[in-house]
């Protein structure tokens, strides 16, 4: 019985070595990737998850992250999240408020469509996103197909643009790909201030709702 034991043992540690080996290993992904960050709240969230990439994909350096906020987002990222030539952004104005209205969302959403400049300039951003896309051609085994993740914070004002981006990217993305595969993540944060907390939940529960 001891002996029939330790050939277990043996057996059964050689097959765990041999599951970490390949949980370590690295794939590859066969279509290309583009991460559409929506809203200054997701800002932080970049570079983990491009760290999580580098890790997990061999291939990884072809994946495109986009973010669409204001130019003060750029201050509360990680140094050196910037700096890749991956991650794209497009910068939208805030209104006279600036932030500190609760109806912030509500103004965002109707100065964009003040200014025709702002859908112009978007839909130049993401053309240029899918040209970029294409420079990555001998990265990938298919082009047949494209994956978009968009990723959100359920508290953020930002988010009501979620339609017009993801929609206008899209339609453009099947210009040049069969197939446009769409996921979207709606995060939340569970370490929110205590005055606040009311408001920002009721705003997530709201969000959720209409999305």
């Amino acid at each position: 019985m001891r002996e029939i034991l330790r050939q277990y043992a043996a057996g059964y540690a050689k097959s765990e070595e041999q599951l970490t080996l390949m949980e370590d290993d690295q794939s590859s992904i066969h279509y290309p990737e583009v991460y559409l960050f929506i809203g200054d709240k997701t800002a932080s969230a970049i570079e983990p998850i491009m760290e999580i990439h580098d890790r997990k994909w061999d291939n990884s350096a072809s994946v495109v992250y986009f973010h669409v906020g204001t130019d003060r987002s750029e201050n509360r990222e990680p140094k050196g999240s910037a700096s890749s030539g991956r991650l794209h952004r497009y910068h939208l104005p805030l209104p006279e408020s600036d932030g500190a209205s609760k109806s912030l969302r509500k103004e965002l959403y109707q100065g964009f469509y003040r200014d025709p400049h702002h859908l112009a300039g978007l839909n130049k951003a993401i053309r240029k996103l899918s040209h970029h896309i294409s420079d990555y051609g001998r990265s990938y085994s298919s082009f047949d197909r494209i994956h978009l993740s968009v990723i959100t914070r359920v508290d953020d004002p930002f988010n009501v643009f979620i339609p017009e981006i993801s929609l206008l990217a899209e339609s453009i993305f099947q210009q040049s790909f069969k197939s446009v595969q769409m996921d979207m993540y709606a995060l939340i944060n569970e370490r929110e201030q205590i005055d606040s907390y009311g408001y920002a939940s009721s705003v997530g529960v709201a969000f959720l709702r209409e999305l």
